[in-house]
């Protein structure tokens, strides 16, 4: 008689299942990526303008370990926030693009570093009629801003100026110190220095100092400083990202005279310090 045999039977395998903090590790990771995507959805572009008159979104130059190196007097530095790439740029004189569609990076595509490492942010502002772009990063700073509106409708027009030469037939230029955003023939950087208003085309430098509208503020308060109580046409001190710093005192010099007897007595105590320890020393 034929026994019937039984195979046994197969044990079915149960999908292991990730424990607790398995899956914690791995949401944390999924969001951290996100949150990177989001950061970075858009590769920098500069603001350019054509000679037609046409305003694009372009790539920017890269440059660092194995890139050509920027041009004279443009930083190289990072673009965006957690980018790690650079780019040759003007720090917080750069036109540059962002995505202002409301889903995208935003304001981080305006944040960037110069060669220094000095951080710049910017807002990121809504226009209309850019090619390869929704938007146009604006910095600002203590009387000045990039530009001198922010009507998405209206872009074509307060963009133009800031990025054309003072004069008829001005010339695109990529840094804003040397556009001329108020159209009075002076290059927004001297107004700058000068403390002048580059948006307003009534407010500009005087040859004998000053402003013609604008009263510098002048504190007069250290002698060292400043020189004293001024008349309110010294050109303020001023630092702009790329702009250097352009430093004209009422008053003072190298070296305050007044200054001397300090000097004199911290160098005897420090003679006398040294002596000390060459004494215990058996020196």
């Amino acid at each position: 008689m034929l026994l019937a045999h039984r195979s046994p039977a197969r044990r079915r395998r149960r999908p292991r299942r990730i424990g607790r903090p398995a899956v914690v590790q791995l949401a944390l990771a999924l969001g951290l990526v996100a949150m990177h995507t989001v950061a970075n959805a858009q590769e920098p572009q500069a603001l350019v303008l054509a000679h037609d008159g046409t305003l694009s979104c372009q790539r920017m130059q890269s440059c660092g370990e194995g890139e050509p190196m920027c041009q004279t007097g443009v930083a190289c530095g990072t673009v965006g926030e957690g980018s790690e790439a650079e780019y040759c740029h003007f720090a917080d004189d750069t036109f540059l693009c962002c995505d202002s569609s409301g889903e995208g990076s935003g304001d981080a595509d305006c944040t960037l570093y110069n060669d220094r490492g000095r951080r710049f942010d910017g807002v990121c502002l809504s226009v209309e009629g850019l090619l390869g772009g929704p938007g146009v990063c604006q910095y600002s700073d203590p009387g000045a801003d990039t530009f001198c509106d922010t009507d998405p409708a209206t872009a074509e027009t307060w963009i133009v100026p800031c990025m054309t030469a003072p004069g008829e037939g001005g010339l695109p230029v990529a840094n804003w110190l040397n556009g001329d955003c108020d159209r009075d023939g002076t290059r927004n950087g001297r107004e700058w220095a000068r403390g002048c208003d580059s948006c307003n085309a009534e407010d500009y430098p005087l040859e004998g100092g000053g402003c013609s509208i604008t009263i510098v503020p002048d504190g007069g308060v250290d002698p060292n400083l400043d020189g004293g109580p001024g008349d309110g046409t010294t050109p303020r001190t001023s630092f702009r990202g790329s702009g250097g710093c352009t430093c004209r005192a009422a008053g003072g010099g190298p070296l305050d005279v007044g200054a001397l007897p300090l000097l004199a007595a911290l160098a005897v105590l420090w003679l006398g310090f040294r002596s000390s320890r060459r004494a215990g020393r058996g020196l």
